[in-house]
């Protein structure tokens, strides 16, 4: 039973272990869910960025266009003057350079997005083998408890059949007591009653002691007033 005892202690210890471990990779899981919406918001901010790089880029086109069709509507004034294929170079240039940028930004986002993902997955891949383990570990423990359950009952129920027992005896010792005290008590009346038969005898009786007819002893004893003779010839 003991050892039944230590099993179900040992198995309780290793539930609250597995349930402090399923709060940990919770909390863990939480903070990759986090961190993954704050990527999705990252990537939201490079989408934008894109959108708006390319905005500029068909802004940059309609005016090339404009520039070739001899229009200048969407650029008008000194910035046409001199420079203007330099200034459409420079545009290109960190319209370029913005679009690699955030290109590089979105891969590297992506990329941490997928080892956050395969860590999610990871984690509730252990969350869902302790939670099995943690299962097996209750259905033990109750299969333990119901034994020990078991074992208790027959226990009690041996010492309530000790303690039958343990009446039983008492009350034939009890018993027995008393019949030794009943044969004293009569062993004591008859011892009484020889010495007082023996009393009454040496009272009462006389004997006479004489010489019989075949020249044996003979006793003679006379119980006085009740006319009674008992005669013996030894």
């Amino acid at each position: 039973m003991q050892d039944l005892q230590e099993s179900v202690a040992q198995q309780r210890q290793m539930a609250g272990h597995l349930e402090a471990c399923r709060a940990a990779n919770a909390q863990q899981v939480q903070e990759l869910q986090r961190a993954a919406d704050d990527h999705k918001r990252t990537e939201a901010k490079l989408d934008q960025l894109l959108q708006e790089v390319h905005a500029e880029v068909l802004h940059l086109h309609t005016a090339v266009d404009a520039l070739r069709a001899g229009k200048r509507q969407p650029f008008t004034g000194p910035q046409l003057e001199g420079d203007c294929g330099a200034r459409l170079k420079a545009a290109f240039m960190g319209l370029r350079s913005r679009i690699a940028d955030a290109s590089t930004q979105a891969t590297a986002a992506r990329d941490e997005q997928a080892i956050l993902q395969q860590s999610l997955n990871n984690h509730q891949k252990i969350n869902a083998a302790l939670e099995d383990e943690n299962r097996e570990s209750q259905a033990q423990c109750a299969r333990l408890k119901a034994k020990l359950d078991q074992q208790t009952a027959a226990h009690t129920a041996l010492e309530e059949e000790v303690v039958k027992l343990t009446q039983a005896c008492q009350a034939l010792q009890q018993e027995h007591g008393a019949q030794q005290v009943q044969a004293a008590e009569r062993s004591q009346g008859l011892l009484q009653s020889a010495r007082g038969f023996a009393d009454q005898l040496t009272a009462l009786g006389s004997l006479v002691t004489e010489t019989g007819p075949q020249g044996l002893p003979h006793i003679s004893l006379a119980l006085p007033g009740s006319g009674l003779t008992w005669d013996a010839v030894l």
